[in-house]
């Protein structure tokens, strides 16, 4: 059973407790943390944009990377703040027994086994909280359980495709692969979005012995430009742009010609034979420009952050974009990325929908954020960093366990439980 989202857990069931009365204290508010000395990690510095709405938004600032541990106490003062405004006090520090079987969940995919468990709960160890979460990162369940979450997000069409479902094997042996070797997060994407076309050949799978290969995301957008655009930009942006694919977007300021600019890095994709068929197809990899369609307009590719855009004899159109999308100065990539993450280990994102995350909407806590973003993209885009940062957190250890009748929990048309 899912365990009560993040809102329960940081708006609702925490305002029950009145401050002054009995419960846990409030860590140090928001000036603290722009006191409190950050940790340096031996990465360098790196240079990223300013989080925007449009190009002019794009003066470079220094990020200095910072260890899991500190990150993991911004989190906790960022959150007390609004705890702080809201005059509401936190739930207690979940128990041992809690904990693991929260974090084994998460981070495994699996309770924990029963020698696990009296290990655990037997340890006087101070530090033992942080050592089970490393040895559910260096287990083969944590990847096996990456695996299983992305593969429904990136191939969903796989439940109901017989073709997709074919190249899927291949596929969770190859995003498997990634996660148990700690491939960068930018590069897992890059490659999803560069998979190689065998030009006019059936690309069939190893007959199930697990010859690792990404192709299946690419099959399962059946090779149609505006599957793919719409696929990238919310899987990897947090942009749900196909709204524009036949006029304006009604309510974020995305156009028709912003969609298809999109569109036309795919262009050179095409499906050959009947859609029952197995995938095969053709790639002309330069092809950059597409006719939007119900029009006889050209619309040459372009990225969403408006910056200009030059080709060369050399240029692969997919590769231009996959390059942009990973960037560590892509405006939306990084945010896209942790708002994911966050709502995997908490249940909800800071922003909600996750795959919404348009101009137009607040997230709940701006600077955590932007916050979590840049040490993301200023970590390379290491997934455990991030694990190891949201465990480590005391708001990711409080307990779920709230102080009224269940029955007295409702959830709102907008998804977040609230007291009935």
């Amino acid at each position: 059973m899912r365990r009560p989202s993040f809102w329960l857990l940081l708006s609702c069931s925490l305002a029950v407790v009145p401050r002054g009365s009995s419960g846990a204290e409030l860590p140090n508010g928001l000036a603290a943390f722009a006191s409190a000395p950050a940790v340096a990690a031996t990465r360098p510095a790196v240079a990223l944009p300013k989080i925007p709405n449009g190009p002019s938004a794009f003066a470079p600032r220094i990020v200095t990377p910072i260890d899991d541990r500190s990150l993991a106490g911004a989190i906790d003062r960022l959150i007390a703040a609004k705890w702080a405004a809201a005059a509401a006090t936190p739930a207690p520090p979940a128990g041992d027994a809690e904990f693991l079987r929260r974090v084994a969940l998460d981070v495994a995919g699996r309770i924990p086994t029963a020698s696990e468990a009296r290990a655990f709960l037997a340890s006087t160890d101070p530090g033992k909280r942080r050592k089970v979460v490393e040895t559910l990162l260096s287990g083969p369940a944590f990847a096996n359980h990456l695996m299983n979450v992305w593969t429904d997000l990136l191939i969903p069409e796989a439940a109901g495709s017989f073709q997709v479902g074919f190249f899927a094997p291949d596929f969770e042996v190859w995003l498997r692969k990634q996660f148990a070797e700690g491939v960068g997060y930018d590069k897992l994407v890059r490659e999803l979005l560069t998979v190689p076309v065998q030009n006019g050949q059936q690309i069939f799978s190893n007959n199930g012995m697990g010859k690792p290969s990404s192709f299946a995301f690419l099959a399962a957008k059946d090779g149609k430009p505006e599957n793919f655009a719409a696929s990238t930009s919310r899987l990897f942006l947090g942009i749900r742009l196909e709204c524009a694919q036949c006029h304006n977007h009604p309510f974020a300021k995305w156009k028709r010609e912003e969609f298809w600019g999109m569109a036309a890095f795919f262009a050179g994709v095409q499906r050959q034979g009947s859609g029952d068929a197995l995938f095969q197809g053709t790639d002309a990899a330069e092809k950059h420009e597409i006719e939007m369609a119900g029009t006889k307009r050209v619309i040459q590719a372009s990225f969403l952050d408006g910056r200009d855009l030059e080709w060369t004899k050399a240029s692969k159109a997919r590769a231009v974009l996959a390059e942009w999308v990973t960037a560590r100065d892509n405006p939306y990539f990084a945010r896209a990325a942790v708002n994911r993450i966050w709502a995997q280990f908490f249940g909800i994102g800071l922003i909600d929908p996750v795959d919404d995350m348009g101009a137009n909407v607040e997230a709940s806590h701006p600077e955590l954020l932007d916050l979590l973003a840049d040490q993301f993209a200023a970590h390379a885009f290491d997934l455990k960093y991030m694990i190891r940062t949201i465990t480590s957190s005391r708001v990711y250890q409080l307990t779920s366990a709230g102080d009224r009748p269940r029955a007295m929990l409702t959830t709102s048309s907008t998804g977040c439980p609230c007291a009935g």
